[in-house]
């Protein structure tokens, strides 16, 4: 559960008993970080590396922070990872370019963000071969491809999933279910959920189950049966309670609004602003939304 106040009571004991660990000091940071507390985190960030800590994942989540908490523009950013991928292996590379990507996702440079997923996805064969490939980098792949209406670069990416081995040789299935999500093809997304959550039983995969919620969310909320989308989108939720799980509690925050529930509305709004941060692009379009519906109109033009 995302319970951030009792984990930063916890690791602040731990730390007032453990001075010196830099474990310490870099959960801190991270848990900071989700709080949107970049400062604090900062601090927490610098004392871990006094202390001794490093690896490149370290760098990277020090390095976003430190740009986070001095409003960094996207070139900023690059002129730190360059610096980072100038002597930096071909592990390390494929971590760096990752972040990368996601970061450009973030500012919704989605053609850039898939260029860097793929430099992730050669290096990654080439190191650890075409399993850890394809799980690495196609989920990301697969709903930048949605969004931007590549069917034919999905279409080669669901060929490779037929290549992979029993029992995950069926996986495909769940990429062509983010797609059809992605693309709002419903039609097509209610053919493939079954079949994609019967592959990841099969395979022994659980960590999708949110997803299979919100894709039975989607559905009933776009055939307007808000009671019952509202059930799978909690349902999500409890699975998935991190923003992760962001569109899960949009819809949600939706479905009470057409219900007539709009206090319900806002306090889910309240709750993954929380969690998520204002710098969402979604969410402050989806709220700025809400709160013209309300009649809010002043707040509303803040979001925009």
């Amino acid at each position: 559960l995302a319970d951030f106040d009792n984990a930063l009571i916890y690791y602040n004991k731990y730390l007032s008993m453990y001075p010196n660990s830099p474990s310490a000091h870099e959960t801190l940071a991270k848990l900071y970080v989700k709080l949107h507390d970049y400062k604090k985190a900062d601090e927490h960030f610098l004392n871990a590396e006094i202390l001794g800590s490093k690896g490149i994942s370290f760098k990277l989540r020090y390095l976003r922070n430190t740009g986070y908490l001095n409003k960094w523009n996207l070139d900023s950013f690059f002129i730190e990872w360059d610096k980072l991928l100038s002597n930096a292996s071909s592990e390390d590379s494929s971590r760096i370019y990752l972040f990368m990507s996601f970061e450009l996702e973030k500012h919704g440079k989605l053609n850039q963000s898939s260029e860097y997923l793929i430099k992730t996805k050669n290096l990654i064969h080439r190191t650890e071969g075409f399993f850890g490939a394809f799980f690495s980098t196609n989920f990301f792949l697969i709903k930048n491809y949605a969004l931007l209406g590549e069917i034919d670069k999905a279409n080669n990416i669901f060929e490779e999933g037929k290549l992979l081995p029993v029992p995950v040789d069926k996986l495909y299935y769940s990429l062509e279910r983010d797609y059809y999500y992605y693309s709002n093809q419903l039609d097509k997304l209610k053919e493939i959920l079954e079949l994609s959550v019967d592959a990841e039983l099969s395979a022994g995969v659980k960590m999708f189950a949110f997803s299979h919620s919100l894709c039975r969310g989607k559905i009933a909320y776009e055939e307007k049966k808000y009671s019952e989308a509202k059930e799978h989108f909690e349902k999500s939720i409890e699975q998935k309670i991190t923003s992760i799980n962001i569109e899960s509690y949009i819809y949600l925050a939706k479905s009470h609004m057409f219900l007539d529930n709009n206090s319900d509305a806002q306090k889910v709004f309240k709750r993954i602003y929380e969690l998520a941060g204002e710098d969402n692009a979604l969410l402050n379009y989806e709220y700025s939304l809400f709160l013209e519906n309300i009649g809010d109109i002043k707040n509303s033009r803040y979001y925009i």
